[in-house]
């Protein structure tokens, strides 16, 4: 969908100037890590922390979880596919 698309590089356009972070794309999820210098504007942007997997992440409003199940990041890596994104492509991403 080219609007959930939008909205997750209108996100990642946001954190992508963030030092020392680190940003991983699983599926439709952004999630990062070693933030703590960033929580409050994390926060402020929409982001949710889960203290299991010590990292905030984001999703648009589409998405709905249909279980209770939780899932560990291996396990969502597995499932979704992930991509960190590198520092030449913070770069990239803050020209586009």
């Amino acid at each position: 969908d080219f609007t959930e698309d939008t909205k997750l590089r209108e996100m990642l356009n946001k954190i992508v100037g963030f030092q020392g972070i680190t940003i991983e794309i699983c599926g439709s999820w952004i999630w990062v890590f070693d933030s703590y210098n960033y929580r409050k504007e994390l926060k402020e942007m929409g982001f949710k922390y889960a203290a299991k997997k010590k990292a905030w992440h984001w999703h648009s409003e589409a998405f709905k979880k249909k279980s209770h199940k939780s899932l560990s990041m291996t396990d969502i890596r597995n499932y979704y596919g992930s991509t960190e994104v590198q520092p030449e492509q913070r770069a990239l991403l803050r020209q586009a």
